[in-house]
């Protein structure tokens, strides 16, 4: 089982959001967070067990500047 791992991400016309892939504590799946920046912390919007993740990364570059 892989360790856990999240991607933040800016919306164009929304506060910014994180997704979290965290292992559970038994092995058994993973928890799928979705949440949102307040200006002050993360806001769980919502929490869902997945069976399993994976990822791939296409480019040289893992975060970028933002646009505009």
């Amino acid at each position: 089982m892989m360790s856990g791992f999240t991607v933040e991400y800016s919306p164009a016309y929304r506060p910014r959001r994180r997704i979290r892939y965290e292992p559970h504590d038994d092995g058994d799946g993973y928890w799928r967070t979705i949440e949102e920046w307040d200006g002050d912390q993360w806001c769980v919007e919502r929490r869902e067990t997945i069976t399993d993740v994976a990822y791939d990364v296409d480019a040289d570059r893992l975060w970028s500047e933002p646009v505009g």
